[in-house]
């Protein structure tokens, strides 16, 4: 099995959509910007934009203990020497839901087929915070810039939904 076209990696196409219900602060918005790369999901529904300082919150979605990963397409477009972005993860029907830092990234390290733009490898999006117990639980993702400019078009949560 393909997956992600152009990834060849065995990832199946299940897409965060930039159009409903993400919670934009900070400068953060959607831009209706060709998709970058042919992964799958060409669906022209934008991606969205991040200046320094800005954070985007998914809508809430739910994740499995069995498929703890997520992936996204992202890019540092200005200062990508300096730029750092941050992704966090927060279950809001845990014991004590808060803002749990799963990863930062810094602008070198994105480059794919030449283009500036990364497909992440997999991230562990620690679906135990939500619950130690089998079955689904709720989850929304935090995206920030914390320097310089970036774009992000889809996240990739393996396999069990698409919001």
């Amino acid at each position: 099995m393909e997956g992600v076209a152009g990834a060849h990696d065995g990832w199946m196409p299940h897409v965060a959509d930039v159009r409903d219900g993400w919670q934009l602060s900070g400068g953060a918005r959607r831009v209706t910007e060709p998709d970058p790369v042919d992964l799958g999901a060409n669906d022209g529904a934008g991606m969205l934009a991040f200046s320094a300082q800005s954070s985007a919150i998914s809508p809430t979605m739910c994740v499995d203990l069995n498929y703890p990963i997520f992936r996204l397409l992202a890019k540092a477009v200005r200062f990508p020497n300096s730029a750092q972005f941050k992704i966090e993860v927060i279950y809001p029907d845990s014991a004590k839901p808060q803002w749990r830092e799963l990863t930062e990234f810094d602008g070198r390290q994105f480059v794919y087929a030449g283009s500036g733009w990364l497909l992440t490898s997999d991230l562990d999006m620690t679906p135990d915070l939500g619950g130690k117990s089998a079955g689904f639980r709720r989850a929304a993702f935090r995206f920030s810039s914390l320097s310089g400019e970036w774009r992000m078009d889809d996240l990739y949560v393996d396999p069990s939904r698409l919001i």
